[in-house]
């Protein structure tokens, strides 16, 4: 892998099982009560698939790559659990460093919106992690999935998650005249290009995709897509409380396509 990719700490300790990862996790993020009262609950479901997802298809040891890592909690789950993690983010908070040289994951600094991402990069990994980042994406949806499929070894995995557009609440929403995309105030006032340059904005959803065009990107880059999944947002305290009581009642249908609010595709490279 080129010098852009600089490891943040080679520490690891000896591997633990996922309940064990979490446990860790979630003791490291315990000054951060949003994190534990809502963003978990709200992200655990999302996150023990895609977790599973890579255990099925790559044994401990194997190489993840996770794009558009954030805080780094998936990464840092993967990495205690045996796996060889790189993180890659425009944005490299405290905590994540901190997540990173505990679980021994590298790290290194991208622009997802520039046309090349990873100039130089050749390393190629046995499994990519793409969780809520393509929907962030302005600038070339499928140029950055075309990249992130030549940096997979033949026969490799790998996992998106986006938001689900085509849900019955959105049409209603449409209906209302209400629906926007999470960040639009700041599409509005934001610019887009500065210096000549894509910024990378992570608080704005330029574009949501229907599972047929999601499908449609992944395959389009050269992979093959399992079926389509679909999963709800999780129940969590502060919710109002008719909302967790319909979350709890719906049950499986908030993992069908009019229902659940998350999309969830497994795609495969060829093996030749």
């Amino acid at each position: 892998m080129s010098n852009q990719v600089a490891a943040v700490g080679l520490s690891q300790q000896s591997s633990v099982p996922y309940s064990a990862a979490v446990d860790e996790l979630l003791k490291g993020f315990s000054s951060n009560p949003w994190f534990l009262n809502e963003y978990w609950p709200l992200n655990r479901e999302r996150v023990g698939m895609i977790v599973s997802d890579i255990e099925k298809n790559c044994p401990k040891g194997a190489s993840v790559f996770e794009v558009g890592c954030g805080t780094g909690y998936i990464a840092f789950l993967l990495g205690r659990m045996g796996y060889r993690v790189t993180g890659t983010d425009a944005w490299h908070p405290p905590e994540a460093a901190q997540f990173f040289e505990q679980a021994g994951v590298e790290f290194a600094a991208s622009n997802l919106n520039h046309l090349d991402p990873f100039p130089g990069w050749n390393t190629q990994f046995d499994a990519i992690v793409l969780g809520e980042v393509i929907e962030h994406i302005l600038n070339s949806p499928l140029q950055l999935v075309k990249r992130l499929a030549s940096l997979l070894k033949p026969g490799g995995t790998m996992v998106v998650t986006t938001p689900n557009s085509c849900t019955a609440a959105n049409a209603l929403r449409m209906v209302l005249g209400t629906y926007s995309l999470w960040g639009t105030e700041d599409f509005c006032r934001e610019p887009k290009i500065a210096d000549g340059k894509i910024i990378s904005n992570g608080e704005i959803h330029y574009r949501e995709y229907s599972p047929a065009e999601l499908r449609k990107m992944i395959s389009a880059a050269g992979l093959i897509p399992e079926p389509s999944r679909f999963l709800p947002c999780g129940v969590y305290q502060s919710q109002p409380l008719i909302k967790r009581a319909m979350k709890r009642i719906l049950g499986p249908l908030l993992h069908t396509r009019l229902l659940g609010a998350g999309q969830y595709v497994v795609a495969h490279k060829g093996s030749s």
